[in-house]
Order: structure tokens, then sequence, then C-alpha cells
């Protein structure tokens, strides 16, 4: 047993202990999840995230604690507990040690990698891309749905369950979100898996309607561009993404956006989750994957 193992196994007996208590004291509880989160930081980036989410915490009448609320209630806690550990332990601490290493020698690798799935492409192909990703200290992957179904073949996500240190986000922004039995059953079985499903359509609100059930965590995304970058960070339309039930509202730009239509939602998401404008944590996903990254390798404290 190695030292990050044993590292891992205190915070998951924390947290647990955390979640437990969590509907008889909730602001107590999720205070302290936060004071554990910056007792086991080990660089940087996790020190003043959660030194920031203990000052927003002193604000009990804060909308945050709404949100946190709707996630413990909403949501299976070992899926909860799962990622929570996966990401800001594995991806953000043991992770992003090594990828500080390659980074040294080659400019390749992030924390969280892009794969797009496809139904040429086999299962050993995936678990290669993995394996490989895995060894320089990706630990998070967001997994593109195709617009052509691979339904019929489940052994690529069934790679999930082999993995069960790493995160994966199933991404179904380019597909019309259906998805069969089989699937569905086998994806909502994996809790270290959460799902990116598109604001709007019929078909994707059919498919939160079975998240809920499943107490799966998925986040509601939707897409912006040079015609309607200051309408999507509006009061109303947030409130409609907020009205599917999941808090965590994902943002993305347009291939063909603008650098002053992209920085106009960066500051407005910046803003709202600085000033707990809402029940919710807004995502601004590309902008906030690379703002990550960069702290992450610019951490001056050796793990």
């Amino acid at each position: 047993m190695t030292k990050n193992d044993i590292t891992r196994g205190l915070i998951d007996f924390a947290v647990s202990q955390c979640l437990k208590n969590i509907k008889e004291d909730p602001y107590r509880s999720i205070r302290r999840l936060a004071d554990l989160g910056r007792q086991f930081a080990k660089g940087r980036f996790q020190e003043e995230l959660f030194s920031l989410f203990q000052r927003l915490l002193l604000n009990e009448d804060g909308p945050y604690y709404e949100m946190l609320k709707q996630l413990v209630s909403s949501v299976d806690t070992d899926s909860l507990k799962t990622l929570g550990i996966n990401i800001g332990y594995n991806s953000w601490t043991c992770g992003a040690s090594r990828l500080r290493q390659i980074t040294a020698e080659k400019d390749y690798p992030h924390w969280l990698a892009e794969i797009s799935l496809s139904p040429e492409s086999s299962a050993s192909q995936l678990k290669e891309q993995l394996s490989a990703a895995l060894k320089n200290g990706t630990y998070a992957f967001r997994l593109h749905m195709p617009a052509q179904s691979i339904t019929t073949d489940t052994r690529q996500l069934g790679l999930i369950r082999e993995f069960p240190d790493c995160s994966f986000f199933l991404d179904f922004m380019d597909t019309d979100c259906t998805y069969s039995d089989d699937l569905l059953e086998l994806t909502c079985s994996c809790d270290n898996l959460a799902f990116l499903v598109p604001f709007g359509s019929l078909q994707s609100r059919q498919l939160v309607d079975l998240l809920n059930a499943r107490q799966r965590i998925y986040g509601v995304c939707r897409t912006y561009d040079n015609t309607n970058a200051a309408e999507r960070i509006s009061d109303s339309q947030i409130s409609e993404m907020l009205s599917w039930g999941s808090p965590l509202l994902f943002f993305l730009a347009a291939a063909d956006t603008t650098q002053d239509n992209r920085l106009l939602v960066d500051n407005a998401i910046l803003d709202a989750r600085l000033h707990q404008t809402y029940p919710a944590l807004l995502i601004h996903l590309d902008a906030d994957v690379a703002r990550i990254q960069q702290l992450l390798l610019s951490s001056r404290k050796n793990l």
C-alpha cells in the first residue's frame, strides 16, 4: 500500500462521515467538507480553491448551501463521493505531480483529456488511450458520444468500470440523446461517471428524467455564439436551465465565437460564482478546464 493509497483511504472515511451527517446538520457538515479539502490540499491550486470555499460558506444564507443540499439529497452518495475524490485528489493532487514532470519534457498532457467515441473504434483501442493518459498523470476524461449510435456495443463504455480511480464525463452535446436501456443501466452503475446533457430538446429532458430517477450526477449544458452570448447568461435563461433539476450548469462557446464574446461570458460566470448569484455552480467549460490546467502546472509546492 502506497502513501497515496493511505491518504485516499483517510479522505474517503472523512468524506463518508460528513455526507452521513449532512442531513442532520447540513451547515456544519458542508463547512467540514471544505475544511477537509483544505487540510488535505497539497498544491497551491487546491489550497486557494478550498480557502475560497471556506470564505463563501461563511454566508449561511447564501445560495451555495441550497445548491449543496440539493446535490446531496438528489445524487447517490457513493457517486458524489467517488467523483469528488477522483477529481480533487487523484486529478488535482496525484495526477498534477506527474503532469508537471511530463510537461518539463513535453507540452501535451492535460488534467482532463478529450476522447471522441466512435462505432468504428474498438474497446481495446480506447483502453490503450486511457492507459497511456493515466501514465502521464491524466485521471479525468471527457468522452464525446458520436452523433451516430453506439448503443448496440457497450464494451467501450464498459471500460469506465476498469478505471475506478478516474473520472469520466459522458458528453451528449453532439447527439440527439437517444439511449438504449442496456447503455443506461451500464453507465448508471458507474459511480465515477457524470453526464453532460444539452439543454432544450424533448429527448434531452427525457434523459435527464431518467438520470434523476437513478440519482446520477449530470450537468445541464448550453452553447453560445456571437448572436446570443449575453442572452445565455441572463437570469431568465439560467432559471430555465435550473428548472431541469441540476445545479451544475455548463456553458460552451461555438467554434467561431469571438474572443470578446468569450470574455463576456467568462467574466459574467466568474462574477456570479464569486457573489453567489444563483443556487448553482456555473462552469465555463473550456475556459475553466484551461484555467485549472494552468494553475496545476504552475503550482509551487512539490507533492
